[in-house]
C-alpha cells in the first residue's frame, strides 16, 4: 500500500521520511539489518529531529500515514484485547488517532481516548 502524498516543501525531516518510505522495502530491510547502516540512519534521523519543530514531524500527513498503517492491524489487536480481557469499557491515554479504539467500539466495547494532536 502506498503512503499518502507528502508535500516536499517543508522540513528536512519530512523530506528524509518521504524519501525513506519510497525506497524499496528490500533495501529498507537491508539497511535496518546491517548494524552500521542502521546506526547511520538512526543518527541522521535523530539529528534531523533535533532541528525540527514537533508539529513539523508529527504533521497531519504523519497521522494520515499512522492511520493507514494502524488500520491494517487494529482489528487483530482489538480482537486480542476482547479475547484476553473481555472489557466492557476501555480508556486509552495516548491513543494517537484512535484506530484501535474504533475497532474496539465495533466489537461493542465502550471506549474513551485522549491524545494531544496539535496537527489535526
Amino acid at each position: 500500500m502506498l503512503a499518502p502524498q507528502v508535500t516536499l516543501l517543508g522540513t528536512p525531516y519530512r523530506l528524509a521520511f518521504y524519501l525513506w518510505r519510497r525506497l524499496p522495502a528490500t533495501l529498507r530491510d537491508r539497511i535496518n539489518n546491517i548494524a552500521l547502516l542502521r546506526s547511520i540512519k538512526d543518527l541522521l534521523r535523530n539529528l534531523l529531529a533535533k532541528i525540527t519543530k514537533r508539529d513539523d514531524i508529527y504533521s497531519a500527513t504523519y497521522y494520515t500515514y499512522v492511520d493507514l498503517m494502524s488500520s491494517q492491524i487494529s482489528d487483530a489487536i482489538s480482537q486480542m484485547i476482547v479475547d484476553l480481557f473481555q472489557p466492557t469499557t476501555v480508556i486509552d491515554v495516548g491513543c494517537g488517532t484512535g484506530t484501535i479504539l474504533l475497532a474496539l467500539r465495533r466489537r461493542g466495547v465502550e471506549v474513551y481516548g485522549s491524545n494531544i494532536l496539535k496537527s489535526r
